[in-house]
Parts: C-alpha cells; structure tokens; sequence
C-alpha cells in the first residue's frame, strides 16, 4: 500500500515493494477456493504472484481400478457415503459453483514463470531435491502458498523469506490430521475452525497467522466442507495484506506474541476411518438426523420474548426468572429492543408471519409485572426487517433495522414516538451486513456489524468495525484491523452495548450448535482507531427450560430487561 513521507524538498512518494508470493501447485487446475485467493492477490495492490513451483510427480496412476479398491478395501465404507454424500449434496446445488470445483490458473497467471519439480515421495511427505531448492531460492520469494502437493518437509520449508504459508481447515488443537471437516460433522461437533499457519516439520502445528470458527454443519459432510473451504479464502490475502501494511518486524512481533504459549495435541492423528468405525459413525450421524425429522414432524420452534423487571432499576441477570411472552402460533417476536418513556416501556420487535417469512419491525408496550399490549406494526418492507437497534442523537431518537436483504444498512429518525418512521438515509450501500449496533466513545461514534464478504457462502462468523465523527455520516472508516473477531461463537452483535461498573460489554451471539445458540457479553478492553480487544466475561446458554434451545438478544433500560428465546412448541396447538 502507498505510504508518503515529507523531506526538506518536499513531499515524496514512497511505494512499498509488492510481497512476492509463490504457488505451490499440482498442476494449473486447483479447486475454486484456492482460485479465488489467487484472484485476490492479483488484483491486489500489496501482492504479486512471482512464480508457479508445479509438482512434477504425479500420484501413481498404474494400478487398475481392481488394484485401488483392493488397496482401499478397509475403507470402502467411507468412500461409498462420501460418494453418496456428496451426490446428494451437488443435487441441491443444481449447478452452483462448489469450493472443489476446478478452476484454470492460466488466465490469472499467464505471465508468471513455472518451475516443475519432482519431489522425493515417502509415505507421507513430499522432500525436494536440492537442486530444485536451489531453483525456487533463485526468485527471491516472501513466501509460498500451498495449495497442491502432500505434506512437505525439508530445506523447502526455508525457500521462501517467510516460510510456506497453508490451511488447515479444522481447529488444529482439536483435529490434526483429516478428512478435512469430516470428523467435526459425523461427530456433531458445535463448531469448526480453521488455521491459517507456517508450515514447519510439526504436521498441523506450525506458527498460527490467522484462526476462525464456523458453525458445523452435522448433517452434511460435503455441504460443510464446502461452507469451511469458502469462508477461508478471505483469511490468506488478509494476512497478507496487513504483512505489506506493518512491515515484517512489527507483522511478526504480533505473530509471535500470538504464539507464545506452547499447544500441546494429545488426541489421536485423525485419518479416514476403516469400515467398523465408519459403520458406527454413520449409525449415530443417521440417528442424529431421523431425530432431528421426528422432532420436525411432531412439534415446531417459535422465537419468543423474556422479560425481567427490577425495582432498583439494575440489570437482571437469572434468566429462569424471565417471564415468556408468546406470540400467537401464527408469528415469531424477537430481536427486543426496550426504550422508557412516560414510565412505560416500550419495546421494538421483529414481528414475522411464518406465512410469509419476511419480518417487519412492530413495537409493543410491557408494564412492570410482565403484562404487554398487542404489538402494532410500525416499519414493513418488501424485504425482510429485523434488530431494530435504537439510538439518541442531539435529542432525536434513531433506528437502524437489519436489512441484508435490501444490501443496505439504512437510517430511520421517529417523527411521532413510538409509531411514526422516516427514513434518513443510507450509512451503507451494497454489503451484506446484519446487525449493526453503534457506541459512542471517546469522541467518535462506531459501528459494530457482521458482514457477509464472499456472497458464495451463507456463514454470518465475522464482526467488522467502523467509525465516524457522528452517527449520521454516510463516510464510515473501515478499521485496520478488519475483521476484528472471525468467530462464530462471537462475532454477531445480540444487543445494545452498556455500561455496568464503570466498563462497556458488548453482547454477541454465539452461534455454535445451532443458530442463536446463545450470547456471550464481552468486556471491551481497547478501542482505539488501530486497536480493537474484546474478552468474554460472562456466557449465556439455553439451559434452564428444557423447551428452549436458543437465546440471541439482549438488551436493558432502567430496570427491565429484555430477551427472546426458541421455544419448542407441539404442531397440535397450531389447529
């Protein structure tokens, strides 16, 4: 990225090199979530792919089909519900890109010099020749960036100025090892990370660049490795890009803070299972699913309000002690957002009829004992609205609903409290953004909000952080440290920021298990222009009604304090 500095002559440009990356492939075909890194390093302005290193050792192809299945014959099991796994996946796709699909190189980097080499192949590891070592040194790489070959080991780890750069796609103090994503789904893992790492002769325990989590997807292998690869093809050029913009002794003096502590790996090496194994994993990922079906069948989830109301005006903090409010079977009300007015409380919802699936903002009012007024519509689209975040601004009251579906993040100012709603303008235009939750603090106003960056995946895992002089400006400066949570357990806001003893928390959902699992508060720690630190203090789980199994909002003014809830409902009492 340009930088500038002034001399006594004046003002002088100076351009930083380009990071010169090299790729590591097994032929220029490489699978869709690997061409679209490449495709972001070639347009980059911090980036430039300076050499091709292709394997020239090929896997061995002699055998006849007999002699591979024979081979594999302790693992047909596994093959065969891949197979039909992944068929059943493609069906439902009809025709959308997936991330394994293949992609030709040639058009990105028709230019760049190929260097075929031919490893030395032992059972595991691939070990280049010195000669083609030798070779690669001769470019003068930053770093290499794996997308073909086996394991590597040997003087290739040092070819490049920063080592060779890999994925592992699972949580690698969790799952070493493989198939990638495959054991978190058939064991119904809450949730899958992915590690961003500098290869060394440690298998899966390299120096960690970058970690995130995604929710597991336990009825689908293929769909969910096809959600993990996708999500992680923003993470490689990131790091990248933030290696161009803090130079190489402060870039690595954070890396290495980051990899301080030693991480021990005491669970087995994971490969593909053998047919027992697989037998009985398959029988209990089937069960999961036909009870999953019969639950479906025979009842229904409906999100619905919690209340809480406290004398001295404090926060209420035992959720069994939250009173339900239930909509009617035909509807859902969540996303509570509480305003104190003419001592009542008012309480702004998304209201959606599950006729039309597409949610409207309605507000309702709720008295001290829990009693509550039949919400009224207040704000309706014809796309979906929901989170009615709500602030005060130079004596004006000021909302900005969630909506995605539109790609904008809108500003609505009320011109008659609490039914009547102008809309002001647009913050934000063309982002897939959800929840945008704004703070003012130390002189600039921020706008905490998770945005959908690769439309060719439905994951919501990433918090992006912003910031302007007031809270009605259209110029939102992006933070540098973008995205500053990419966690799935913790990224999406639940609720308005406040204060308790003197501290800010930061209500996120956490999003494992299933959607809306649950909310972490976070204590915010630093928040400055360069710095953004967040630590969880407390963890909200659905676990003291037996009949709710999700909780993702929350929020609190002079006394009473609101949430919502999933709540399962028999299909019965909907006749």
């Amino acid at each position: 990225m340009p930088n500038s500095s002034a001399t006594n002559k004046g003002l002088v440009n100076v351009v930083k090199p380009k990071i010169r990356v090299g790729l590591l492939v097994d032929s220029d075909e490489v699978p869709l979530w690997a061409y679209q890194i490449v495709e972001r390093l070639v347009s980059s302005d911090y980036a430039e792919i300076a050499l091709i290193i292709e394997n020239g050792s090929p896997g061995d192809n002699t055998k006849t089909l007999f002699n591979r299945i024979l081979k594999n014959a302790d693992r047909l099991l596994y093959i065969g519900w891949s197979m039909f796994d992944q068929m059943l996946y493609r069906k439902r796709k009809r025709g959308a890109p997936m991330a394994d699909d293949k992609r030709s190189l040639l058009e990105l980097v028709a230019d760049v010099p190929v260097i075929q080499v031919h490893p030395v192949m032992y059972v595991h590891s691939d070990f280049l020749p010195d000669e083609d070592v030798r070779k690669i040194n001769d470019h003068n790489l930053d770093l290499m960036f794996r997308i073909g070959f086996r394991i590597m080991r040997g003087e290739i780890l040092n070819a490049a100025r920063y080592g060779i750069w890999s994925y592992h796609h699972g949580d690698n103090r969790q799952y070493r090892g493989g198939p990638a994503g495959f054991w978190e789904t058939l064991t119904g893992a809450p949730e899958a990370g992915t590690v961003l790492q500098i290869i060394t002769e440690d298998l899966d325990g390299g120096s960690v660049l970058y970690r995130s989590w995604s929710l597991t997807d336990i009825l689908s292998h293929t769909r969910h490795k096809d959600n993990v690869y996708m999500n992680s093809n923003t993470h490689l050029p990131r790091k990248i890009a933030e290696l161009h913009r803090l130079g190489e002794t402060e870039f690595f003096r954070r890396i290495n803070k980051q990899n301080q502590h030693p991480q021990f790996y005491s669970r087995r090496l994971y490969v593909a299972p053998k047919n027992l194994e697989m037998l009985f994993l398959a029988v209990t990922h089937y069960g999961r699913y036909a009870w999953a079906k019969l639950i479906k069948l025979f009842c229904f989830r409906q999100w619905i309000l919690l209340v809480a109301h406290r004398s001295n005006g404090e926060l209420s903090e035992s959720l069994w002690r939250f009173k339900k409010i239930i909509p009617p079977v035909d509807r859902i009300w969540a996303d509570p957002f509480v305003i104190y007015r003419d001592k009542t409380y008012f309480v702004f919802i998304e209201e959606m009829l599950t006729s039309r699936n597409i949610g409207h903002i309605s507000v309702l009012t709720i008295d001290e004992q829990g009693q509550h007024s039949t919400p009224i519509k207040i704000l309706e689209k014809p796309y979906h609205l929901s989170y009615p975040f709500l602030f005060e601004y130079e004596d004006e009251l000021y909302m900005i609903p969630e909506s995605a579906a539109n790609r904008t993040i809108d500003l609505y100012r009320c011109t008659g409290f609490p039914h009547q709603w102008e809309h002001v303008k647009t913050l934000m235009n063309d982002v897939f953004a959800v929840d945008a939750t704004l703070l003012e603090y130390d002189g600039l106003w921020w706008m905490f909000v998770t945005i959908r960056e690769n439309a060719d995946t439905g994951s919501l895992d990433e918090l992006f952080l912003f910031y302007a002089d007031n809270p009605l400006s259209d110029q939102w400066t992006p933070h540098v440290a973008n995205p500053v949570c990419s966690d799935v357990k913790q990224s999406r806001p639940a609720g308005q920021i406040f204060t308790y003893n003197g501290n800010f928390y930061r209500p996120s959902q956490n999003g494992s298990h299933r959607y809306g699992y649950g909310i972490k508060v976070n204590q915010i720690k630093t928040l400055n222009t360069s710095v953004y630190h967040e630590e969880c203090v407390s963890d909200i789980k659905p676990e003291w009604d037996r009949y709710i199994n999700a909780v993702h909002t929350l929020n609190y003014n002079n006394g009473m304090t609101v949430s919502d809830a999933s709540l399962l409902r028999w299909r019965a009492s909907r006749s």
